[in-house]
């Protein structure tokens, strides 16, 4: 409980840009997507920007395409 309030949080205009802009500083980009293989635990997050999409349309292509690693939300049982 309370993690939230020590999880960086970036509000951009332009993600596209931002996530290029983090690329150049060595972030590695990860995204959502149901079509990934890796689950949120199986990665490691040192300097890592995720993104998560809405649950109607998720991760945008244009971004899904800059993204290094590609993971999924496991539902709970």
């Amino acid at each position: 409980m309370g993690a939230i309030f020590r999880v960086n949080i970036i509000e951009s205009e332009n993600l596209v840009d931002t996530l290029k802009e983090l690329k150049k500083h060595k972030f590695k980009i990860t995204a959502t997507s149901l079509q990934a293989e890796d689950s949120i635990y199986d990665v490691e997050y040192k300097k890592t920007a995720i993104i998560i999409g809405n649950e109607a349309n998720g991760v945008s292509r244009e971004v899904l395409n800059l993204a290094d690693k590609k993971i999924k939300i496991p539902m709970l049982r």
